[in-house]
Parts: C-alpha cells; structure tokens; sequence
C-alpha cells in the first residue's frame, strides 16, 4: 500500500471505530473524516514504508492476490477438501 501504518494507543480501537460510524449515522458528523478528526484516539506508534522494500511488496501482493482469487473463488473446493483432510486427522 506503501502508506504509514498507524498502531492505536487504545485497546479499544473497533469500538472507537463503531462509535464514530454510529456518531455518523446519528447526524453529528456530517462525514466520516470529520468524525474522525474528533474522535480518534492518539497513536502508541507508526510504522512507515521502507522504500526499498516497496517493489518487493508490491509484486508480492500481485501475485497473492492471484492466489487468493485462485484458491479462493475459482478452486474453492480445494481449501475445503484441504480443511476436511486436516479435520480427519487431527
């Protein structure tokens, strides 16, 4: 994605997130990113990309998504043979 990863300070941070979508919803905010700005919680840390590192992710990601849309979608039936195995045996 090549964009800072921000780790909240909270250990609450789906709530937050649930509260400001609700406060949204209820007409205080009129948008998401306002609701945002007022209520986000502080950040305990960020991580930022390592340029060098960006090209390798980003085929990487292109070739996971092949994969994912492979096992996923067009040969599902495989993940689930894979699960029943595993659940035999176990």
């Amino acid at each position: 994605m090549n964009l800072p990863i921000h780790v909240s300070a909270t250990d609450y941070a789906p709530a937050v997130g649930a509260a400001i979508l609700g406060a949204v919803s209820a007409g205080e905010y009129e948008t998401i990113p306002a609701a945002v700005e007022a209520m986000r919680q502080p950040f305990l840390k960020t991580y930022k990309p390592v340029p060098e590192h960006v090209s390798i992710y980003s085929k990487l990601f292109v070739l996971y998504k092949e994969l994912h849309d492979e096992m996923g979608y067009k040969k599902a039936h495989r993940m689930k043979e894979l699960k029943s195995i595993s659940k035999a045996n176990a």
